[in-house]
């Protein structure tokens, strides 16, 4: 499924995540949208090209220091308007949980998104990437995605749910560790209130050493991928779903016949150095 081409810039599954977010930012009277992350964050990109298009004022708290020449997601941030503010990695960490104190900096009514921008509203926003004609016809029995912070896959799984499929999502872990995703795909479901969706799985052999790394051999996959397929795909992302489906389908993991619907979730941006 192509959500990379759903719109020029603002596509995929960040999109998704900020649809009904910036319709509450907007109900709230918000002029300005804060979030955070890293330097080659998709989120952020998405941000800032949806503050500029939509009239907010932007502005992300940057994990480490920014260095003198700025990554092409930051500088594509930048030249959207929006404010970069570099903290600490310990200042990081404290911002996931208790973000209040960073935000006294801003006016009253700024609008606050957490990391990778998944809460609640973005659920509602992911579930309705599954809700097509053509999505209900193909009737997938496995729908299969990356995971960074567990939103999308949980956004999937009630669409999937929603669709009356009786299918599940799995979720290829983009970083080292993502024992924390179900867990914390469970926590955004309870946050929406959710109480119906597919069965989720997560798969974390695939992080090829950690979020970002592009070792040769994933570059190489990439290359190959595309020019077999014609289908763009980045190292960070989809192109660890794709390796991922090809390595299980190798393996014997699917049965033959068997309905996969791979998500496209966007990010071309981050294919660049």
């Amino acid at each position: 499924m192509r959500e990379d081409l759903r719109d020029p810039e603002l596509a995929g599954n960040k999109a998704r995540k900020l649809q009904y977010n910036l319709i509450e930012a907007h109900r709230r009277g918000a002029q300005t949208l804060v979030s955070m992350g890293g330097a080659y964050s998709n989120h952020l990109h998405a941000l800032a090209l949806a503050g500029r298009r939509f009239g907010f004022a932007t502005a992300a708290f940057v994990r480490g220091p920014l260095p003198p020449s700025l990554s092409p997601t930051l500088r594509d941030c930048g030249t959207a308007g929006m404010q970069l503010i570099p903290l600490s990695r310990t200042d990081y960490r404290q911002l996931r949980t208790a973000p209040a104190p960073f935000m006294a900096r801003f006016e009253p009514t700024a609008y606050w998104l957490p990391e990778g921008g998944s809460n609640a509203l973005a659920i509602a926003g992911l579930k309705e990437s599954l809700q097509s004609e053509a999505v209900a016809e193909f009737a997938p029995e496995l729908v299969l995605t990356a995971a960074g912070t567990g939103a999308t896959m949980a956004g999937l799984a009630v669409g999937l749910r929603s669709m009356q499929a009786h299918g599940e999502v799995w979720a290829v872990a983009v970083l080292k560790g993502g024992g924390f995703l179900l867990p914390e795909a469970k926590r955004l479901l309870a946050e929406a209130c959710v109480t119906r969706r597919a069965p989720l799985r997560v798969l974390t052999g695939f992080h090829f050493g950690g979020y970002g790394r592009r070792p040769d051999a994933l570059q190489q996959f990439c290359q190959t991928f595309f020019s077999e397929t014609g289908l763009p795909v980045e190292p960070v992302y989809t192109g660890r779903v794709c390796y991922a489906l090809q390595k299980l389908a190798r393996q014997g993991v699917f049965r033959r016949g068997q309905r996969i619907l791979l998500v496209h979730t966007g990010g071309l941006q981050g294919a660049r150095p």
